[in-house]
């Protein structure tokens, strides 16, 4: 949500950053300046390329790309970041090409495994091809191509009730 810290106002679309040699915050990346006033930002990840994977909360219009599902992953190239935060959206990971069609199967965290796999939680439950899994579960996206044409396949990458998690808020 919406907040401030040591002084710095931000909403659920930024992100911030804190140093700890100083220990101050800054606004890294400001969401309303690129088009996401109206949604929140569920999940991000700083590329090596200095690059940003969002995932957002909602089906979103975006310059350049068009509306994007909270079952999508965009790519934003930066030309600027901080209280000045300019750049364009792509399509990095379309999820509805790949299975992710339902409300539950909203992409609340990801990462990239050293091999290249997508690593991909969901709000809720999720079935998509060759497997299913709960809101607890990783799953590991292989992908043959990325972008408006998503192709690849999906594997369980961890399975939460192994390990004890089994209660509705433990996602």
């Amino acid at each position: 949500s919406s907040g401030k810290v040591s002084g710095l106002s931000f909403a659920d679309e930024d992100i911030l950053a804190y140093n700890l040699t100083t220990g101050d915050w800054s606004l890294f990346f400001d969401g309303s300046d690129v088009g996401l006033a109206k949604t929140d930002l569920d999940a991000f990840m700083l590329t090596n390329d200095g690059n940003l994977l969002l995932s957002l909360g909602a089906m979103t219009h975006l310059p350049d790309v068009g509306w994007v599902d909270d079952s999508d992953i965009v790519k934003f190239v930066p030309t600027s970041l901080g209280a000045t935060t300019r750049g364009r959206f792509e399509i990095y990971f379309d999820g509805s090409d790949v299975g992710l069609t339902t409300a539950n199967e909203d992409v609340d965290a990801f990462a990239l495994a050293p091999d290249g796999r997508l690593i991909v939680s969901t709000l809720g439950s999720v079935s998509v091809p060759g497997m299913s899994g709960k809101d607890k579960d990783l799953l590991a996206f292989q992908p043959d191509r990325l972008g408006t044409d998503t192709r690849g396949q999906w594997a369980l990458y961890f399975d939460g009730s192994d390990v004890g998690l089994t209660n509705g808020d433990e996602d």
